[in-house]
């Protein structure tokens, strides 16, 4: 999980945001080898599969999300250990 950029970054001499918190849900599964980036919200029973590389918002709850970089595979998903 990263909250930063790790290093600050200029658009024409502005600072451009480089830290946001990251947000996740309730009974969300987040699987090995995965990267939540700065700034990222993960909405309620979502399963974020293996090696998946996250960079925005997952606002639909029960949702699959997975890839480089991250997106939606399928909706109404549960899980269960």
């Amino acid at each position: 999980m990263n909250t930063t950029d790790g290093h600050s970054v200029y658009i024409n001499g502005v600072l451009k945001q480089n830290s946001g918190p990251i947000l996740i849900g309730d009974n969300v599964w987040v699987s090995s080898f995965c990267v939540l980036g700065k700034g990222v919200e993960i909405a309620d029973g979502c399963v974020i599969s293996q090696g998946s590389i996250v960079t925005k918002k997952i606002s639909s709850c029960h949702t699959l999300v997975g890839g480089v970089p991250a997106k939606v595979i399928s909706y109404n998903v549960d899980w269960k250990r």
